[in-house]
């Protein structure tokens, strides 16, 4: 824990693998199988003085990544339940999805996530999280009377492009890549193994993706130790 991963080297034994923490770097770490489950917004950072195929750093350098970003906004009251609504939209306003995410929680208050994509996704990540809030709060107002006294003032932003961990909210294919990359994301190259989310040829760019490809890599590597075992 707390270290990142900077370098992979490949030997004639196998691999070396450099980090860095806080007192700088650490390793090489021998290692005859690494398995990769980063996002590759990240692993485009890592040096990797390993011999791998044209289409494999394609996929690498070129996947999609969604802009993804949250503004949570707390409310002294869940106003549109007042309604008779869930408070889950999809609209072409300023607001591009929201829900209630105090939804079968006690209380009379409540929160609502602002969800944007896109160009809005980036520009949810402007200003302060404060500064924000005003053009959200006037369109729910015009949806839920009543929303702009309820709105506590509470505020707090995720902007996944600038998650020093993710650099992005999840895989997203760019036009084509569906059919020019999804086999080639998941696919080794020697002994090295990759999962995540973005590795899924069904589930990407959800939590689910990520759980079954480690699983699946998990797989491959015990049969390889099978295999391999002295």
């Amino acid at each position: 824990m707390a270290h990142k991963l900077v370098k992979i080297k490949q030997t004639n034994a196998g691999y070396k693998v450099d980090f860095i923490n806080a007192n700088g770097t650490t390793g090489p770490v021998d290692a005859d199988i690494v398995i990769s489950a980063m996002p590759f917004t990240l692993l485009r950072e890592v040096i990797l003085d390993v011999v791998l195929p044209s289409w494999k750093t394609n996929a690498i350098n070129n996947l999609g990544y969604g802009t993804n970003s949250k503004l949570l906004l707390g409310f002294s009251s869940r106003v549109w339940r007042n309604y008779q609504h869930s408070g889950y939209v999809f609209t072409n306003g300023v607001l591009q999805t929201g829900w209630d995410n105090s939804w079968l929680q006690p209380g009379k208050a409540g929160g609502y996530t602002i969800y944007q994509g896109g160009n809005k996704g980036l520009a949810l990540g402007s200003g302060t999280p404060e500064s924000q809030v005003p053009q959200f709060i006037q369109q729910m107002q015009a949806m839920w009377p009543g929303c702009g006294a309820a709105y506590n003032g509470n505020v707090k932003r995720m902007h996944w492009p600038e998650y020093p961990f993710t650099k992005g909210s999840f895989s997203c294919y760019l036009k084509g890549q569906r059919y020019e990359l999804a086999a080639e994301l998941r696919k080794p190259v020697g002994n090295i193994f990759f999962a995540g989310e973005q590795t899924s040829p069904v589930v990407n760019a959800f939590m689910n993706g990520g759980a079954a490809t480690g699983r699946l890599r998990d797989q491959a590597v015990m049969a390889w130790e099978k295999v391999n075992q002295h």
